[in-house]
């Protein structure tokens, strides 16, 4: 009954956008007709398999064998003959589309590929990449893309546009619960926010998601909006330097480093939170943001955006109609538009309502998914 088989390196508990996107999608398909091949460990812990998902060990330890993915393609090859799998879905073009590609050689099994934006970019850096990638994209049966921004990106590949479908990413259900009274005002007296505008970003601790330049914003808000407070959620490389640019600007008392949270206590934030900023930029290594999920789930508890001009955060926000789109670099920009929501509460609640009404339009997994779906079940 299985058709296809998902081989990704992320998937939950491991956590990230990726690792969501797949979860929810493998869950649109109906009962049976997807299997997940993914990784036995997660941050150093085995996770135990569940039914239609298997946990194995994908790469080398050692240094000393190479290429470190080659037991990936073992694991794919005895999965595939075992379960009579007619498509492959490679969750990632390097390294699980390189061993994919290599059955498709020697045993001619169709496969696509999921691409999320960072991962292109950062193959095109690598001339040996590169050349890598366009081979895989090239002989797939198709691609998906989760951005047209990704797909462009894609097209400089030599993919042929028609060979490349867009497949959004959907706010996390489980995240949509009304926080009660009591647990806003729990959450207000514990990080001592009663009174405060909160501004809110949630993501992984990394350049480009421009914690800097809010950082910076604040620091000259404080004189026009003393009432700003800066809220951080997430974790990530960029930590230190984050909590050291809060001290060199004297940003103590006006930002909050909240870390990792649940699901359940991220759906109290978006709740108190009167803005929700990330203002992600392009870095010359050229990682940008492939789409911004985390726009459409503030939006989805009415909460109005700011982003950045850059990478996929254009396609999940409208500008002046569920958020605002600033320049990343230009930090009056950005100041301007901070103040423009924290001092309009009419505006605010316009842009807010106006993408709640989006996202649940347009960002459900059941309608996103669903034209993907009936391709993959073609194979048969």
């Amino acid at each position: 009954m299985v058709k296809s088989l998902l081989v990704t390196l992320d998937y939950p508990p491991q956590v990230g956008g990726v690792a969501v996107y797949y979860e929810h999608l493998a869950g649109e398909f109906p009962d049976g007709r997807i299997m997940v091949l993914t990784a036995a460990e997660v941050y150093g812990r085995k996770i135990q398999e569940t039914p239609g998902v298997f946990r194995r060990a994908f790469l080398f330890k050692s240094k000393l064998f190479w290429p470190k993915w080659l037991p990936m393609l073992w694991q794919i090859w005895k999965i595939t003959r075992q379960n009579k799998i007619k498509l492959i879905q490679v969750g990632q073009i390097l390294p699980v589309g390189t061993a994919v590609y290599i059955l498709n050689k020697f045993f001619k099994i169709p496969y696509m590929v999921y691409c999320h934006g960072m991962d292109v970019m950062t193959a095109a850096q690598s001339p040996r990449k590169k050349r890598l990638a366009r081979k895989i994209l090239n002989k797939s049966e198709f691609i998906v893309a989760n951005s047209e921004f990704t797909k462009e990106k894609i097209l400089e590949y030599g993919a042929r546009a028609q060979d490349v479908a867009v497949v959004y990413p959907c706010p996390n259900m489980k995240l949509f619960r009304k926080a009660t009274p009591q647990e806003i005002d729990a959450l207000k007296s514990k990080y001592n926010l009663r009174g405060k505008k909160i501004i809110l970003t949630a993501g992984r601790l990394v350049e480009r998601k421009g914690h800097d330049v809010v950082l910076g914003a604040l620091h000259k808000l404080n004189e026009s909006a003393p009432e700003a407070h800066y809220v951080i959620i997430g974790e990530g490389p960029m930590e230190e330097v984050i909590k050291q640019m809060i001290k060199t600007l004297g940003l103590e008392d006006s930002v909050t480093l909240i870390g990792k949270v649940s699901d359940h206590d991220l759906a109290i934030w978006y709740e108190v939170c009167d803005v929700f900023v990330m203002i992600s930029r392009q870095l010359k290594n050229e990682d940008a943001e492939g789409f911004g999920i985390v726009y459409l789930e503030a939006n989805m508890f009415g909460k109005p955006v700011i982003a950045g001009k850059s990478g996929g955060a254009a396609e999940a926000v409208l500008d002046n109609e569920t958020g605002i789109l600033v320049e990343p670099t230009n930090q009056q920009e950005i100041i301007n538009a901070i103040e423009k929501i924290l001092k309009n509460p009419v505006e605010a609640r316009r842009l807010g309502e106006n993408g709640r009404r989006r996202a649940e339009q347009d960002f459900q997994w059941s309608k996103q998914a669903k034209p993907l779906i009936e391709r993959i079940m073609k194979y048969e």
